[in-house]
């Protein structure tokens, strides 16, 4: 992690000297962030390292304290460059005694400094884990305790030592008899809790009401009795102004002129504790805002695309549970069906640090090809250059777009065929007509290739005109009882001799269907025009497959080619009028086709991909019988 100009804290956008693969957790960004705000000023030595003994994060009172400067520090380990050999048990045993109880704790060690030399500090761990209760960071508070070293030195050599060290230690100390009378306090004491010497000496802790929770008192000083010291409780004192202050005290009976009494050494720890309550708000705002945001959110590696977090809105539309996905690459689950447009985001953050609103494909777990919006933002989470990602689902937005669009194609195709209709096809009869006379006749044999050519182009626009009609919104269709497969079994000579002309095969399935109400001429052009575009779409010794079989309440008509697919630019236009990807396509077929399961109240899927495409039209059976 590079630590920047600040020579503190890591600077949050900025990437680490130290790449490398490491476990990261969601709430790390925040929480980064949080702390970075909240210690950057603080006195007290403040330091976030892993199990593993890697150094993530400190303040400038920890440099300070240690000698080392943050750019030595970032070099070096906290469990081995900073720790003398003979504390590196005691410091493996906290770890693991944090592992067990979860829970934070102190413990007590030497630290080396720049230089050799060594400092006793007491070490107040709070510790990290994540969901699946692996220890992730410990965050460690550092207090330089040789003067309280040199307290419990002083006094077994001499009163007169004990006395100075005892008056001019930074922390509150106090002497009192078992029964909480206060024989001496320190200088660090009296301003802890804003008395003066005399309001206190000869006063017992009931007369200045300083515990806040007094039965504590009593329990603490059982144990007390009982074992003859305690270390590191938390409590709360109240001060003389009646403010109150969150502390961590430890005491032990010790003789004072053959009395036995306490002394009290206290460590304030509400700064501290302001610090932590933070950066659990900070965690829970932005664990509420990500989990809970109706807007698909997911966080990822930059560099890979390894997946570290998403919230439900993300499993929602993908289709993954969170298990399923974190810690896989989002290119290998299948997010990115186009490798190419991860590829250009990644670039793009990089170089301008976001990316706003570009349309792109993205997969689901069931293999559905959609589009969406994306919008990213780099961030660093560890020292790793990260991805924030929004994702807004348009799919259907753009389905409504084209449906429109077509809708309204349709409606200028209907008023255009009426015209041709009534007002075209009578005038090509009688040109038809002439053009046949004439080829008949001797004179014109040499011109008979012409004529034909000519009577061909009519006919093919004639075809044309036909096309026009059927997707009139208002025309009338004969409904009869009908079977659908006497019809495709009618029609499969003339299906079979297309195919057979295109060097392809046509292979039919039907199963058992009741009776419906089909309008014949309608279902023939249907099934013709599908057949046709499907055999197109395949290369030679292809087959296509024509199913019919029951679903439930719906009859199945299915028709399935050998070809290669549809990409996503086609499925979007499929069924707009005059939309083709033929060279000689009119591009009104599919439009026809819709036309007809309109009318025949059915409904048309699209199932395509590499080995071929399907279309299965489901027709309702309130149309059966």
């Amino acid at each position: 992690m590079e630590n920047g100009n600040n020579h503190l804290l890591p600077d949050v956008g900025a990437e680490s000297p130290s790449e490398g693969s490491k476990p990261l957790v969601i709430s790390e960004t925040e929480r980064l962030h949080m702390m970075a705000r909240a210690i950057q000023k603080s006195a007290q030595p403040f330091l976030v390292g892993r199990p593993n003994g890697e150094i993530v994060l400190f303040n400038s009172a920890f440099s300070q304290l240690t000698g080392y400067s943050p750019e030595e520090l970032y070099k070096m380990t906290w469990s081995y460059d900073l720790t003398p050999a003979e504390w590196m048990e005691t410091t493996q045993n906290a770890l693991n005694a944090i592992r067990e109880i979860k829970a934070p704790m102190i413990y007590e060690k030497e630290y080396l400094k720049k230089g050799g030399s060594r400092l006793p500090v007491e070490v107040f761990i709070h510790p990290y884990f994540d969901e699946g209760e692996e220890l992730i960071y410990c965050y460690a508070f550092i207090t330089d305790i040789s003067g309280r070293k040199a307290v419990e030195n002083s006094i077994r050599r001499s009163e007169d030592k004990f006395s100075k060290i005892f008056h001019f230690n930074p922390d509150p100390i106090s002497i009192s008899t078992l029964e909480g009378v206060y024989l001496e306090v320190n200088d660090a004491w009296l301003m802890y809790t804003g008395y003066s010497r005399e309001e206190v000496i000869g006063r017992s802790v009931a007369d200045l009401n300083i515990w806040v929770i007094p039965e504590q008192r009593e329990e603490i000083f059982g144990h007390l009795r009982w074992h003859g010291s305690v270390k590191n409780v938390e409590v709360e004192f109240r001060g003389k102004w009646g403010q109150v202050r969150t502390s961590l005290i430890s005491m032990e009976i010790l003789d004072v002129d053959g009395q036995p009494c306490v002394i009290s050494m206290v460590k304030d720890i509400t700064e501290r504790k302001n610090m932590e309550e933070a950066l659990r708000d900070s965690e829970e705002r932005f664990s509420k805002a990500f989990n809970a945001s109706p807007v698909t959110m997911s966080i990822s590696r930059l560099d890979n695309g390894e997946i570290i977090d998403v919230n439900e809105s993300f499993c929602r539309v993908i289709g993954f549970r969170r298990e399923e996905i974190l810690g896989r690459s989002s290119l290998d689950v299948g997010i990115w069906p186009i490798p190419a447009e991860r590829e250009r985001i990644r670039n793009m953050v990089e170089n301008d640090g976001s990316v706003r609103d570009m349309e792109i494909t993205f997969g689901t777990k069931e293999g559905e090809l959609r589009l969406g919006l994306f919008s990213g933002e780099r961030l660093m989470i560890g020292g790793i250059p990260c991805l924030i990602s929004i994702l807004t689902d348009i799919t259907d937005k753009r389905r409504m777009e084209n449906e429109m669009t077509r809708l309204d194609r349709l409606n200028l195709v209907g008023k255009m065929a009426a015209i041709i209709g009534h007002e075209i096809r009578n005038p090509m009869t009688t040109v038809r007509g002439f053009l046949q006379m004439l080829k008949g006749q001797p004179k014109f044999v040499q011109e008979a290739e012409v004529l034909n050519l000519m009577i061909e182009e009519l006919d093919r626009a004639n075809s044309i005109i036909t096309e026009f009609l059927s997707l009139t919104r208002n025309k009338i269709v004969q409904l009869e009882m009908k079977n659908l497969n006497s019809i495709v079994s009618n029609m499969f000579p003339l299906l079979q001799a297309h195919a057979m002309e295109q060097d392809k095969n046509i292979e039919v399935r039907l199963q058992k269907v009741p009776d419906s109400f089909l309008d014949e001429k309608e279902i023939r052009q249907l099934i013709l025009n599908m057949v046709r575009n499907g055999l197109d779409a395949m290369t030679n010794g292809g087959t296509l497959t024509i199913r019919t079989y029951s679903r439930g309440d719906k009859l199945v008509l299915s028709i399935q080619d050998q070809g290669h697919g549809m990409n996503m630019e086609v499925m979007q236009k499929l069924g707009t009028p005059f939309f083709t990807t033929k060279a000689n396509g009119t591009g009104l077929g599919m439009a026809v086709c819709n036309g007809i399961a309109e009318r025949h109240g059915a409904s048309i899927s699209v199932d395509t991909g590499p080995s071929g495409t399907r279309f299965d039209i489901y027709f309702p059976v309130n149309h059966a019988k």
